[in-house]
């Protein structure tokens, strides 16, 4: 990442941090921790990452504790027509998460990592299958859009290559897609 890219990341994140923008307007919004800011630094060497945006049709409490609690993280996480047998996490800076799931094509996969960043409703931070933080990370920030509307933003840094990021990018997406049905439907129970 070239120096260009790197300020243009830092504005974004301090852009993030004061205020929420939307539709080219400034307004006022949630203001993210400064660890998203300081993660973000840490992270500007890997030249890899990916960004997917989505907005649900619910309050951001709501798509946080699909994140969180167990029991809903595992209605999605695999995507449509796959399952998770396995969910542990503990959403909280210090605390880790272990996932087993078995995609629809049959892959399976084992997922985990330890949390650097949870503010309730607002930002999850972890690693990503790796003891190593600075290698792979990704960043959930959540920003309310009213009482009914909430755009998900998911930044995962540090693939190794093309192909890694390519891969990973199909299961987000997969995954993402998932907990746009589940959040569309009745309500889950929190």
């Amino acid at each position: 990442m070239g120096w260009d890219e790197s300020q243009n990341l830092l504005a974004i994140v301090q852009l993030r941090r004061d205020s929420a923008v939307h539709d080219g307007l400034r307004c006022p919004g949630p203001r993210l921790p400064a660890t998203l800011a300081k993660s973000a630094l840490l992270l500007m060497a890997a030249a890899l990452r990916l960004t997917l945006l989505r907005r649900y049709p619910v309050s951001a409490d709501i798509v946080y504790s699909a994140w969180t609690m167990p029991h809903l993280l595992t209605r999605w996480w695999a995507g449509e027509g796959g399952r998770v047998p396995m969910a542990q996490l503990n959403a909280r800076i210090g605390g880790n998460f272990l996932i087993d799931s078995v995609r629809a094509n049959g892959d399976a996969a084992e997922e985990w990592g330890v949390f650097s960043g949870a503010t309730t409703n607002e930002l999850l931070e972890f690693s990503w299958c790796c003891d190593d933080p600075a290698q792979q990370r990704v960043v959930v920030q959540l920003l309310p859009l009213g009482d009914s509307e909430t755009e998900l933003s998911l930044v995962h840094f540090g693939f190794p290559d093309d192909s890694a990021c390519a891969t990973q990018k199909a299961r987000w997406e997969t995954a993402l897609d998932a907990l746009g049905k589940l959040l569309s439907g009745p309500l889950p129970q929190i």
